[in-house]
């Protein structure tokens, strides 16, 4: 996370100045080979895949302290590629579903070229193949099930998405749009989803350091501060499973439809997930130390779009 200038919180719990030691004493691994994915997180495992649940969430670099809009650069600029309107999504128009699921598939194989995976873009393109001509709820349903499986398209389009807003990094990131695009933009577009008033609470632990949780102690005291999040981050509605990750947990009030609940549709249902989108933006409520559970916890609130005044 970028440094912001904040200043080091006053009180260090133990478990987190262990981990800011031990983060001081790591040097960073080789890139494991190939296959990661090809070790299959077992479906009956209760916890929660350190690689999607554990982090804190990754802010928009064009977060600021005045009123924005929830469309992400990077949602606009996909649509401006395909050649789309900014409300034109396959849910609203199904004409768009075969061709989208075409373009989604034909970049998901070419993204798998570009990174030694080829046979894997194939199969996982021959997956979502198969729904092209069956609506776009059954679409919807294999694009969850396949962003949620354990192969290279989660690290693909949030390595893409963490780019965003870098400008020394916009043409390499432009460059992904036409491949992975497509697929983003229908794993976007949920035919279920309705808009409601009610608040849902969702949670995401992460190992954080002094540093780190200062900067939220400090947008804390701001209370006309929102940011926004910068790529896909993966939440859980289950507390007692997100507690078992990091020594801070996150906890998300979410007062406007503003996450995909992946859950029903998921290779793995019972991490009870939970996605943000980019774009989608939030305000530090606060962020203390609880001495029970022996963990800072923040808390954040979400809303979809900040109007302006």
């Amino acid at each position: 996370m970028a440094n912001f200038g904040y200043p080091t919180p006053n009180y260090l719990p133990q478990n987190v100045a262990q981990h800011e030691q031990s983060s001081k004493k790591s040097t960073s691994r080789p890139a494991q080979a190939d296959d990661i994915e090809a070790v299959e997180h077992k479906k009956e495992d209760e916890n929660l895949r350190e690689k999607r649940f554990l982090g804190a969430p990754i802010i928009s670099k064009s977060s600021t302290s005045g009123h924005f809009g929830s469309t992400s650069p990077f949602f606009a600029e996909i649509k401006r590629c395909l050649n789309l309107k900014l409300d034109g999504v396959p849910s609203k128009n199904p004409t768009l579903i075969p061709m989208m699921v075409e373009k989604a598939a034909e970049g998901i194989i070419e993204e798998g070229k570009q990174i030694g995976k080829e046979r894997r873009a194939e199969k996982i393109a021959s997956a979502l193949r198969e729904k092209k001509d069956a609506g776009m709820e059954e679409v919807w349903k294999q694009c969850v099930y396949l962003y949620t499986s354990e192969n290279f398209l989660y690290e693909s389009l949030n390595s893409m998405m963490k780019s965003v807003g870098d400008k020394e990094q916009e043409k390499i990131w432009k460059n992904k749009v036409p491949i992975l695009g497509p697929f983003c933009l229908l794993l976007m577009d949920n035919p279920f989803k309705k808009e409601t008033n009610e608040k849902n609470i969702i949670y995401r632990g992460a190992n954080m350091v002094a540093e780190q949780i200062g900067q939220y102690e400090e947008m804390a005291k701001d209370k006309n501060s929102y940011k926004s999040f910068q790529v896909y981050t993966s939440c859980t509605r289950s507390r007692k499973k997100a507690k078992a990750l990091g020594n801070t947990l996150f906890i998300m009030e979410v007062l406007t439809g503003s996450v995909i609940d992946l859950s029903p549709y998921s290779k793995y249902p019972k991490e009870e997930e939970e996605l943000i989108p980019p774009g989608v933006c939030f305000h530090v409520k606060s962020a203390e130390f609880d001495r029970k559970e022996n963990r800072y916890t923040i808390n954040l609130e979400l809303q979809k779009k900040i109007s302006s005044k």
